[in-house]
């Protein structure tokens, strides 16, 4: 079956700080995004369609952008990437991605930002969504979590009831594509909410404990010394 791979590196990472978003920062002598194209690549031996979603030159700086084009370049010297500019919301970004899926397959879209990925994960997902239309991969919360009213009161959640979700989302193209045609809404927070509301069906997955998101400027020190202590292996 056709594989892709919607790796979306559009934000621009405010949370993060700095003009160089934190998916084009080096890790371990990649970039953060480099680390998750070669996850898919390896995945596959490279039978797979890459498409990597840069950032909107619109939301650079013109340094910034010229640090980008020599990263991205250097990467297709390596992997046969598809890249394509990504819209203000991830939204758009996965949308345009969708569009480059001409044939009937399983569709991956993930977090450029997740550098851990590990083709392990990458193959369960894409077996799953085989199988069952689609795979979430998610993970059991361990901390306490309070839900907090604009008011300022609280309430405690069953954590056992919960799940922190993580990424590649993964769905055959029959099922995300025409989901990804509905008008967006603020309610749409990942791939799964939107196929959600387009009453589509989601199968979640047991994620993997490394498969971190880098969101502030400790992630990439936690990601260092992962990748150190399981040997670049993942």
């Amino acid at each position: 079956m056709k594989k892709y791979a919607i790796i979306v590196a559009g934000g621009k990472g405010n949370r993060f700080g700095g003009d160089i978003p934190k998916q084009f920062l080096l890790l371990n002598g990649k970039t953060v995004l480099e680390h998750s194209v070669k996850a898919f690549y390896d995945a596959f031996d490279g039978d797979i369609t890459l498409i990597v979603v840069t950032p909107n030159q619109a939301m650079m700086t013109a340094d910034s952008q010229s640090v980008i084009e020599d990263y991205i370049a250097a990467m297709r010297e390596r992997y046969p990437i598809h890249t394509i500019s990504g819209g203000i919301l991830r939204y758009d970004s996965v949308k345009i991605g969708l569009s480059l899926a001409k044939e009937a397959g399983v569709v991956f879209v993930h977090d450029g930002a997740r550098p851990l990925i590990s083709p392990t994960l990458i193959r369960e997902c894409y077996a799953a969504a085989v199988a069952f239309g689609s795979a979430v991969p998610a993970i059991p919360i361990s901390d306490s979590i309070i839900k907090v009213q604009p008011n300022g009161e609280y309430s405690y959640e069953d954590r056992n009831l919960l799940r922190a979700v993580q990424t590649p989302q993964t769905f055959h193209t029959s099922i995300i594509q025409p989901a990804f045609e509905q008008p967006y809404l603020d309610s749409f927070t990942d791939e799964a909410s939107v196929v959600n509301y387009y009453g589509g069906k989601t199968h979640y997955i047991n994620g993997g404990v490394y498969n971190i998101k880098i969101t502030h400027p400790t992630d990439i020190f936690i990601a260092e010394a992962l990748l150190t202590a399981l040997g670049n292996g993942k």
